[in-house]
């Protein structure tokens, strides 16, 4: 189960990356903001699934342990990623928080799926 799991964030992950593709394509002078937008969520939500997965194969009740303590990591990833970008890289803030936000609620949207049939 965990294998088809896996496979299906991995998907999004990939449909993610072509959607950045197209968007640097069209935005040339945004490539970096565009990128940071979609690596960041992206690599909190791969974390998250494996963790996820993983309790999920000891214990269905570790599930929600992992998800509290997730959420918090992950706000403090967040938090320190972004504010360490903007005082190390000069950039747009725009483009890079519009790219962000996208990818945030996408990568979180797959994770609900992802969960809800964890739990099925």
């Amino acid at each position: 189960m965990g294998y088809k799991i896996m496979k299906l964030f991995l998907y999004g992950l990939l449909v993610s990356a072509l959607i950045l593709g197209i968007a640097t394509r069209f935005f040339v002078n945004f490539k970096q903001e565009l990128f940071f937008g979609w690596a960041i969520p992206s690599i909190a939500g791969l974390f998250t699934i494996y963790f996820v997965l993983r309790a999920a194969n000891i214990d269905y009740k570790l599930v929600t342990n992992v998800l509290i303590k997730g959420f918090i990591i992950k706000m403090i990833y967040y938090a320190l990623i972004i504010f360490g970008l903007f005082k190390v890289y000069a950039f747009e803030p725009l483009p890079f928080i519009g790219s962000f936000a996208g990818f945030f609620l996408a990568f979180h949207s797959l994770e609900a799926v992802i969960i809800n049939n964890i739990s099925k």
